[in-house]
């Protein structure tokens, strides 16, 4: 088998030197062939998987693409004040990139949004909380405190 391997690596050795002396016929004396040694990793442009990791996944066409869909359907306008300017999607559910849910997304301002994860931080489900600050403040909109 080892001295099968050497033929093998020998005979490779000889199809380069070949190739190098018909290139330099060709191309002039600095053409030259080098050998592949080495197994090279693939690097795929466009790559259609969705990434795993969050922050990589704001910033992908993926995202872009999901956003387009919700707001086909949805109105753009913060579900607590209704303000139309500088809305961000809110995930309620972290986790499910590329195949979230209508229901696991909600529309709210730059104002609701940062006071929400100011608020309540992030966690991978946070339904219940999302819920409840969104109650919160329309209530507070409709009957403001007075001191």
């Amino acid at each position: 088998m080892l001295k099968y391997k050497r033929e093998i690596l020998k005979s490779n050795k000889k199809l380069d030197k070949e190739a190098n002396k018909l290139l330099r016929g060709v191309w002039g004396s600095k053409a030259k062939v080098k050998p592949d040694t080495t197994r090279k990793k693939r690097i795929r442009k466009g790559s259609k998987r969705i990434p795993k990791k969050y922050n990589l996944y704001i910033k992908s066409k993926h995202w872009d693409k999901r956003k387009n869909v919700f707001w086909k359907k949805h109105e753009r306008k913060c579900v607590i004040c209704g303000s139309s300017g500088f809305i961000n999607l809110h995930h309620i559910v972290y986790g499910n990139y590329g195949i979230e849910k209508d229901e696991h997304l909600v529309a709210l301002c730059r104002y609701h949004h940062q006071l929400y994860h100011d608020t309540y931080k992030t966690k991978r489900n946070m339904e219940k909380e999302t819920l409840e600050f969104i109650c919160e403040q329309k209530e507070l909109l409709e009957f403001p405190k007075f001191s």
